[in-house]
């Protein structure tokens, strides 16, 4: 079993810890281990604060309540769903007559991604959270399930527009997948 880059992070954020450290202990591209800690300080999961001329993270280990998870829910899945919508609109096919991908589906994939991303780092977090004990299972079981459907969602809708520029898509994800692969 493959253990994600945000759980690892989660693993060694117990205390303050800096970004070096973080990334080595981490292991891997310390540029995506450095994204990824961005994106986790940006959704509330991490905790950052300066201490000289470093950035420190620790694990923020306090669980949302209900209200507030459904609103972060609610605002996250509306403002980023909408970029990607308009694109969507906008594009009626994602290759070239070159049978490559254009500039601006690039661009929408890329914010695909960027939104598989963050569901997963939800979904990771909240498992996180359910181990801990600091949500029950039940609820965790709910709000993963909330993100597991607002991702096939997205999925459904590329691949039922764009079904015969399918193979493309699969292409662009793995090209991208290697890059952001890591050693373990």
């Amino acid at each position: 079993m493959r253990i994600s880059i945000e759980d690892r992070i989660f693993k060694v954020t117990g205390e303050w810890r800096h970004t070096n450290e973080i990334a080595r202990l981490v292991g891997g591209d310390k540029t995506v281990v450095l994204k990824t800690l961005h994106s986790l300080t940006e959704i509330g999961y991490l905790q950052t604060k300066e201490e000289g001329n470093r950035d420190v993270y620790l694990r923020n280990d306090k669980a949302e309540l209900d209200e507030s998870f459904q609103y972060t829910f609610t605002n996250m899945t509306q403002k980023n769903n909408h970029y990607f919508l308009e694109g969507f609109k906008n594009i009626s096919e994602l290759s070239t007559k070159k049978n490559k991908l254009s500039p601006s589906a690039k661009k929408m994939l890329h914010h695909l991604e960027y939104l598989l991303d963050i569901i997963m780092i939800v979904i990771t977090r909240t498992s996180f959270q359910m181990n801990l004990g600091l949500i029950s299972e039940r609820t965790a079981h709910k709000r993963i399930r909330m993100y597991e459907d607002e991702r096939n969602e997205l999925m459904k809708k590329m691949t039922t527009k764009y079904n015969k520029d399918r193979k493309l898509m699969q292409e662009y994800f793995q090209d991208h997948n290697k890059e952001l692969s890591f050693k373990i």
